[in-house]
């Protein structure tokens, strides 16, 4: 019975750091993919500035 619950606490353990692994790089991925939506989002807003300038100003007359 001692070597069941020993083989079994190893398999427990060994399947709790495969999974704070992945947790880890999901959690990694999720940061770079929040950067990236911010990125665009602040290119979004950029662009738009940039589009309102141009048409309160046109190029032709500055």
């Amino acid at each position: 019975k001692d070597r069941l619950i020993e083989q079994l606490e190893e398999t427990y353990e060994k399947r709790a750091k495969t999974l704070e692994g992945i947790v880890h790089e999901l959690e990694l991925s999720k940061r770079a993919l929040e950067d990236s939506l911010n990125n665009i989002d602040s290119d979004k807003r950029r662009l738009k500035a940039d589009d309102t300038f141009d048409k309160q100003f046109p190029r032709e007359f500055a």
